[in-house]
């Protein structure tokens, strides 16, 4: 959708004189942007799919949650151009919002009691993760403003 009309519009100020740099660069940088954003997007939903082809079978389940978080969290963003495009009809428009819901909740069908897990298949260090990464709710005890109390940089 974003390329057919990124080039419709770009066709047409050009037509009427406009150079390619005052298209691209001035009048059709959004949807520029967009188009980009869309395709790395893309790429990384390709590679996603691709990692779960390949998985070990303990662990297919999770990247499948992951996978649908993911595409949710972009229909979410941009939630809107889903709508008005008619990708979404409107009356399935909030639906989405339980099933994120559901997934970063408890239990079965939720990822927040694998969340540790996650965040150490990176393989971050613990130095580089924020205070509230291993145990939120000790970070919390206090008010502490949103800021990071007791680190040293």
């Amino acid at each position: 959708v974003v390329a057919i009309q990124l080039q419709g519009s770009m066709d047409r100020d050009m037509k009427a004189g406009a150079s390619l740099f005052e298209v691209w660069m001035k009048r059709q940088s959004d949807n520029v942007q967009l188009l980009a954003r869309s395709y790395i997007e893309r790429t990384c939903m390709e590679q996603m799919l691709a990692s779960m082809e390949s998985a070990h079978d303990s662990i297919k389940g999770t990247l499948e949650k992951l996978a649908c978080l993911y595409v949710l969290d972009i229909i979410e963003q941009d939630i809107g151009f889903f709508l008005s495009n008619g990708i979404i009809p409107a009356e399935r428009g909030n639906e989405f919002y339980e099933v994120i819901r559901q997934l970063c909740g408890r239990g079965e069908g939720g990822l927040a009691d694998q969340a540790l897990n996650i965040v150490d298949s990176f393989g971050i260090p613990d130095h580089l993760l924020p205070p509230c990464a291993r145990d939120w709710v000790k970070y919390n005890e206090g008010d502490n403003e949103g800021e990071l109390v007791g680190i040293e940089f």
